[in-house]
């Protein structure tokens, strides 16, 4: 017996919108979609997904982000917009003393980076000034250095901002000289850190609280650093994407497919005029999957959330 060696079985948007019209009797299996059919049927594919971000932990949408702390600061914006955050970056050193109202730098190594890049510079005052990387035929970047910077002091440099995290999962500080991480705790009640009576002490923060918003979310420390040599390491749930295309493959492991196609049917049933019936029994087979999927993506598998599709 041969089997295909391959796994990488995908479908796309409009694949899942078919089986999932051919499930509930909307078309035959060898018919196409009418236009407003797929339409309809992407906007609530869409909305369905926006639903399920909230429901349980799923294990694939689990990052990791590093925020560049700044002096003098407590408040901070995460997303695509928002302050110095991202799922990676790069750091490296000033290999000459630099002056202020520089732009052409020094470093010890420029490998990783690329024009447009983000680009932070630690300055002998403690303060990061970024800016963006103007070319590489030698280091130079958008704007000036506002005072002086050392020898030796951090340069960190990376590409995109981070996502807008739906929830912080876990946090802790590291620094990036020693490598020590220390954990910070998360704050579900807003009132309590709204209660500190002064945020602006000098010193790592030590616990934070998480505002998701839109764009961008806000996030709150109880301190404000005093060096810049120390990140703050965040885990955290991003949006699972959207599906904008016919051939957008989805934003799924592969053992979610059958869930998208039932629940995209049992959305989709009470416009094509199924019975109170026909939904309770593709209710029960979509719950099903839900549960099964769910239980194995979470990070505590006993402790099962039913999927309500």
């Amino acid at each position: 017996m041969a089997t295909s060696g391959s796994v990488n079985f995908s479908d796309t948007r409009d694949d899942i919108i078919k089986d999932a019209l051919v499930k509930i009797g909307a078309i035959a299996a060898d018919e196409t979609p009418a236009a407003a059919d797929v339409a309809d049927s992407a906007r609530a594919l869409n909305r369905m997904i926006k639903t399920w971000n909230a429901n349980g932990l799923q294990l694939w949408i689990q990052k990791r982000a590093t925020l560049f702390l700044e002096r003098a600061k407590h408040q901070y914006n995460l997303g695509p917009t928002g302050d110095h955050a991202t799922h990676s970056y790069t750091r490296t050193t000033l290999s000459a003393d630099e002056a202020a109202g520089q732009t052409i730098l020094s470093v010890t190594s420029e490998t990783g980076m690329t024009v447009a890049d983000y680009i932070g510079i630690v300055l002998d005052s403690g303060v990061s000034h970024w800016t963006t990387i103007s070319s590489l035929a030698t280091l130079t970047v958008a704007s000036a250095l506002p005072t002086a910077a050392a020898s030796g002091n951090s340069v960190y440099f990376y590409t995109s901002k981070m996502h807008r995290p739906l929830r912080l999962l876990y946090a802790w500080t590291h620094d990036v000289l020693t490598n020590a991480d220390i954990p910070v705790e998360i704050w579900k009640d807003r009132a309590s850190y709204f209660q500190i009576y002064n945020k602006t002490n000098d010193t790592a923060p030590t616990r934070i609280y998480y505002d998701p918003q839109l764009t961008n979310g806000v996030l709150y420390t109880n301190y404000e650093p005093l060096v810049m040599n120390e990140t703050l390491e965040l885990s955290y749930h991003r949006p699972i994407e959207d599906f904008d295309a016919a051939t957008d493959n989805p934003d799924f492991p592969q053992e979610w497919y059958e869930p998208l196609v039932y629940g995209l049917a049992l959305r989709r049933a009470p416009d094509y005029g199924l019975s109170v019936a026909e939904r309770t029994a593709l209710f029960r087979e979509a719950e099903l999957l839900g549960i099964n999927i769910k239980g194995f993506y979470q990070d505590s598998p006993q402790k099962v959330i039913p999927t309500r599709f």
